[in-house]
Parts: structure tokens; sequence; C-alpha cells
């Protein structure tokens, strides 16, 4: 009987992956691992994912071609720059996670829930406010040319042998990805979008109570702008967003189902890409 081809078995072992992998989340989506607690998708956590899939096919495939040269022996030498990648993809997923999470406990940063704009595939490359972010566009180029040349150089070694040991990953794509993954890191840490609210006032109409918040930093879009009243979202449509401007209708009722009252004091918040500012406002 002819033996099958090692990329058939490699195939075959990720399908087996993914069967369990089904069976075990509920969902047939494989990428669902990619999405963090906030229900967006994770460029550092897309990137360990890639390295691990390809490092995966890549010793089925390369093991199986050697069990067809006659060998059964184990390949049990990873070249170093593959240990490192590896490594690299869990540093970087673990310290975004890290950085991440640091804000929230301190107040720097607030994650408001997923909209379908910020849950999308696209979100792997662009900030919050739904803008393209060039250090994730960097990582994420760079490591997708290092994975196309790795398969190749797989695709080499598995027609042409030799089969005792994964093919390298090129030193000079090594110091790229971690460059890309050091902005990646650092855009993290130095995050400056900070809304800042420098006024707030009220005006009462015949039909509504009309709010403007004065500061910068707001954003152009509502992608990544969020306006709460007492911690919660505004629950009525914002009537104009600008960079240093917002004006929005008071809803009728508070969250709590009663409505507000003369003189009551709320607390007034604008959200940007997680970063909050808030401000307190008695109402005419």
């Amino acid at each position: 009987m002819q033996f099958t081809h090692p990329y058939v078995i490699a195939a075959g072992f990720l399908v087996l992956l993914w069967l369990v992998y089904r069976t075990l989340s509920g969902t047939w989506n494989p990428l669902k691992v990619v999405y963090g607690a906030d229900g967006r998708p994770s460029t550092s956590k897309l990137q360990f994912w890639l390295w691990t899939i390809v490092v995966l096919f890549s010793y089925v495939a390369l093991y199986a071609a050697r069990v067809k040269g006659g060998s059964f022996i184990a390949i049990n030498e990873i070249p170093p720059n593959v240990l490192v990648a590896l490594g690299l993809s869990v540093v970087t997923a673990t310290a975004a996670k890290g950085i991440t999470v640091s804000f929230l406990q301190n107040g720097s940063l607030v994650k408001p829930p997923a909209t379908p704009a910020t849950s999308g595939a696209s979100q792997v490359v662009m900030d919050d406010d739904g803008s393209p972010d060039l250090s994730k566009i960097q990582m994420l180029a760079w490591t997708i040319i290092a994975v196309g040349v790795y398969l190749i150089m797989v695709n080499h070694a598995i027609k042409h042998g030799p089969y005792d040991k994964l093919p390298d990953i090129d030193a000079a794509l090594m110091v790229l990805m971690g460059l890309g993954q050091g902005a990646y890191l650092g855009t993290k840490l130095v995050t400056t979008d900070v809304p800042r609210i420098t006024a707030v006032s009220s005006q009462r109409t015949a039909t509504a109570t009309v709010v403007t918040i004065q500061g910068d930093t707001f954003g152009q879009s509502q992608n990544g702008s969020l306006v709460t009243i007492d911690s919660r979202p505004l629950s009525v449509p914002i009537s104009s967003l600008g960079n240093t401007q917002i004006v929005f209708n008071l809803p009728a009722t508070q969250p709590n189902g009663q409505p507000f009252a003369a003189g009551q004091q709320v607390l007034i918040g604008v959200v940007v890409n997680g970063h909050t500012s808030a401000t307190t406002l008695s109402l005419p």
C-alpha cells in the first residue's frame, strides 16, 4: 500500500485536534482561542496561535516523512530559533495581558463592552477606536513573512531531507519579529489617548435636558468613545461627537428607572479606547 503523503497526515492531525477542541469548547471556530475576555480578538494571541499551528504541522509532516524513509525514531532536535519564536509568542501574549490587567486594576483603563465594530477579525490590526495600529500591522506582517518562509523550508526538508530535525527560522527574521513584538508591547505601555474633561454644562429645553461635555481627546467617531452616566453606558444616541466636544440629551430616567430630579448630582464620564475621565454635573 502506498504511503500517505506527509502533508495529508499532518493535516489529519490538525483536524483531529480541531475535533478534540470542538468537543471540549463546544464551538467549531478554532479562532475563538485568540479572543480575550473583553470579546475582542488579541493580536498577540493570534501570533502565538499561528506559530503553534505551524510548528505542530511541521513536526508531524517531517516525522511522517521520516517514517516513510524507514526510521521510527522521534525528532528530538528542535532548532533554537524555533524555540525562541514560540517563547517570544508566549511572552508577548502574557505581557500584553499583564499590561491590560494592570491598567484595569489601577483604574487607568476601562474596557467597554465589545460591539460588532470592535469584535470583528479586522480588530487584530486596529486600535479600539477603529483606526489602523501600525505596531500591530508590523508585528503581524513580519510574523506572516516568517511563517511563509519557514513553511517553504519545511517543504524543502520533506522533499530532500534531512528528517532528523526541524528547519530553523532565519536569524534576520527573528530580529525583525522581535522588533515588531517590542513595538507592540511598547505601544501598549505608552498609550496616551486618555480623554480629558474640562467642562460640563446642561440646559433644560421644552423636550429634554441637553448636556454638553467639553475637553479633548474624545475621538472623531463613536467606535472608540463611550459616554457614561453614573458609570453606566449612555442609553440614548449622542447628538454630536467631536474631539473636543460631545453633546447628548439626558435620558428620561436614571439606570434604576427613576426620573432625574432638578439639582441632582450625576457623574458624567467619557471612555476612549478603554481610558476614562469623569466629573460631576448638577442638573438644572
